[in-house]
């Protein structure tokens, strides 16, 4: 038990020394650009989406689809906002942030995707990695990685 108690009490400390270790405004900026992607994300739009993202981009999709560029990210998404995930939503919540230097900073971000796909109800949980740069005193995801949370010992979606 006083194991347990220490682990726990550790891993809160962790946690709070990893969110100090961002600027508030760059947490802020951080939250504004989760935002970004949400309101894309809700009101159907690429553009919207994609639009924090670096022109030179790299986005790795939750099924391992390797895109590249803003506007190929704005595309694609376009395209499943008109059909597969036309009726779902996105909730995105900022897990932790640091900086890997002055001008890059790497953030986990807890996601939920809700809703109907062909009929069905939904509900998907993810974990994102971004990779943030700052390029002329303005924050963009320079880099991102989905992956989808699946309980320990359970089959990836597909591979039953």
């Amino acid at each position: 038990m006083k194991t347990k108690m220490l682990l726990i009490m550790a891993t809160v400390l962790i946690n709070a020394s990893i969110k100090a270790q961002v600027k508030p405004g760059d947490e802020t900026s951080i939250k504004q650009i989760i935002q970004t992607m949400q309101d894309g994300w809700n009101n159907k739009d690429g553009n919207l989406f994609a639009s924090r993202f670096t022109d030179d981009c790299d986005y790795v999709v939750v099924n391992g689809m390797f895109l590249k560029t803003r506007k190929v990210v704005a595309e694609g998404h376009q395209g499943i906002f008109n059909s597969i995930y036309k009726e779902t939503n996105l909730e995105l919540n900022l897990r932790d942030a640091r900086y890997l230097a002055d001008d890059i900073i790497i953030a986990h971000v807890d996601g939920r995707r809700f809703g109907n796909i062909f009929g069905k109800y939904e509900d998907a949980h993810a974990i994102m990695t971004f990779v943030l740069q700052k390029l002329n005193g303005n924050w963009s995801i320079a880099a991102f990685q989905n992956t989808e949370i699946q309980q320990q010992g359970q089959a990836p979606p597909g591979k039953k």
